[in-house]
């Protein structure tokens, strides 16, 4: 329950205060003789948040990440990796902060709590990841009418923001790691990254189209071929399934073809895993995903191989946010990155990047049995030996429903249900 603000907050530790201190700086802001905290019912728009501000200079301009304390940009970029990945900045810490530190606002409609829930939920667990923050950010929200706060969001949003197009640029010159089998010999043909091949992603590429197609549509082809070599293989193709791999490369040529709504890109799976019968069977398991994981969260050396029985370096992402488990938004966050890597365009502008995050965390969320075998199999091929942090577990939150009117999708929503119920019977 949010706690009614009080006329003056107790003073800040002298830790405390440093951060304090150093945030003003940050901010371009000078510290407030005799800082008190008001009663302000004002309320932004939280629809106000993208695109953000035109960037005020306003004494130390300090827009630049370099002149930002550590705590804050660690900060931002957890929240993009490991809370979530799309949602608006400004609305998480305006219904955040208001819930957490704000007057009790017991006027709002069922709906209204509803629209709220996953800013809030969100914004809790930033908190929790970062408890010597707390009193830091309230009273930063305290003087809101100060101005103190509104700037603040701004440059946090930033720093977040940043994070997925910094993580991008590590990721999409190097998709052939994550792809080929054997990085020291295998080649993808056509070769993408670099000068001029931009127009050779997406579905035009014989590669990537098949990790972009869903499971059964990717089965009406021959597997992909590394090092322009041709190979053997079994074809036990049906006569309806050339037939629509004929109809598939017409509809790419013409620019028509793309993943169909309601299947997941089969990188997302484990290779010859498919299950049409319980489309969650090897789901989240596909080697380019664990890649990816490894490459966010450990190092770039560790793509293929893993950590084997290396420590995590002191430089990795997760030694920085104290993460030694896979959790749902890191999976979400890391299957994004796959599909704006192998797509055109950057993670602002490739199509489906949000509903498939959304669609990922869905899954997860109804099927708590697979969900936690899925992440034990993640966190044991990305993590290893690594110990657990319990602060790994602060990004529980709500996620938007998703139409499940496919058979691919329906089926996961009857399986997730009947694994519930067995759950239940056996209590």
């Amino acid at each position: 329950m949010p706690s009614e603000a009080s006329n003056s907050l107790p003073p800040l530790s002298s830790e405390d205060q440093e951060r304090y201190d150093n945030l003003l700086r940050w901010l371009g802001r000078k510290a407030i003789d005799n800082d008190t905290t008001t009663n302000n019912e004002d309320h932004d728009n939280p629809e106000d948040d993208e695109p953000p501000r035109k960037k005020q200079k306003t004494g130390n301009d300090a827009w630049d990440d370099d002149t930002a304390p550590s705590d804050a940009i660690l900060a931002a970029r957890f929240f993009r990796r490991a809370i979530h990945p799309h949602l608006k900045m400004r609305t998480v810490f305006l219904y955040g902060a208001e819930s957490a530190w704000g007057i009790a606002t017991a006027t709002l409609t069922d709906k209204q709590r509803r629209k709220r829930a996953s800013f809030i939920t969100a914004f809790d667990a930033l908190l929790r990841h970062v408890p010597h923050l707390v009193n830091v950010l309230r009273r930063l929200y305290a003087l809101r009418k100060k101005g103190h706060w509104e700037v603040f969001i701004d440059k946090f949003a930033g720093l977040a923001n940043s994070t997925r197009s910094n993580d991008s640029m590590g990721i999409k010159p190097n998709l052939q790691e994550l792809i080929v089998p054997n990085p020291d010999k295998d080649v993808l043909a056509p070769p993408v990254g670099g000068r001029g091949t931009k127009d050779k992603r997406g579905y035009r590429h014989e590669v990537l189209r098949l990790l972009l197609m869903g499971c059964p549509d990717r089965e009406c082809f021959p597997p992909p071929v590394f090092n322009n070599k041709s190979a053997e293989f079994d074809d036990t193709r049906t006569e309806e399934q050339l037939k629509r791999a004929e109809q598939i490369l017409d509809d790419i040529v013409a620019s028509k073809y793309a993943c169909h709504e309601f299947q997941f890109h089969s990188f997302l799976y484990a290779d010859d895993s498919f299950n049409e019968d319980d489309p969650r069977e090897g789901f989240c398991r596909g080697e380019m995903l664990i890649r990816i994981l490894r490459r966010l969260w450990t190092t770039p050396r560790t793509v293929t191989s893993g950590l084997g029985e290396k420590a995590i370096p002191p430089d990795a992402n997760a030694t920085k946010h104290r993460v030694y488990a896979v959790i749902e938004p890191m999976v979400g966050y890391a299957a994004c990155h796959g599909l704006v890597a192998m797509m055109p365009g950057d993670w602002n502008n490739v199509a489906g990047n949000k509903e498939l995050y959304d669609r990922i965390i869905k899954v997860f969320r109804d099927s708590p049995l697979w969900a936690k075998q899925t992440l034990e199999f993640l966190t044991s091929e990305v993590f290893e030996g690594a110990s657990a942090d319990s602060d790994s577990n602060a990004a529980e939150q709500a996620h938007p429903d998703r139409s499940t009117a496919s058979d691919h999708m329906a089926k996961m929503a009857e399986l997730a249900r009947l694994e519930r119920e067995a759950t239940a019977d056996d209590m």
